[in-house]
């Protein structure tokens, strides 16, 4: 699995929960059953993005600077909340430990 593939898969499911905690939601801020079911089947999802965790941290260690900036920033633009605040936060928490992929990468192959 690619890690832009990845991306999309974990994605799914926070748009998913986004969706589903909205205020346009049949149930509001609360989740329906059937919203949590689409959840659920969404969550499915993730089990490749979990199983081929080993095959994704080779696709980040063999990609240049360039393409993990890339990443980096389709992250960023896919990743919406409606406190931006919170939202620059965890973009920025994201990007700080993807910058030190280097050493946590290396302390997981030990």
């Amino acid at each position: 699995m690619k890690i832009s593939k990845a991306i999309d898969k974990i994605f799914g499911v926070v748009d998913s929960i986004i969706k589903s905690t909205s205020e346009e939601s049949p149930g509001g801020k609360k989740v329906t059953l059937a919203e949590g079911i689409g959840i659920a089947i969404s969550g499915i999802g993730l089990i490749p993005v979990f199983t081929s965790f080993n095959q994704l941290k080779e696709d980040w260690a063999s990609r240049d600077s360039v393409k993990k900036a890339e990443w980096i920033e389709a992250f960023k633009d896919r990743f919406d909340l409606s406190n931006d605040k919170v939202e620059e936060q965890i973009e920025g928490l994201v990007e700080a430990l993807l910058a030190l992929e280097g050493s946590i990468l290396g302390l997981a192959n030990k």
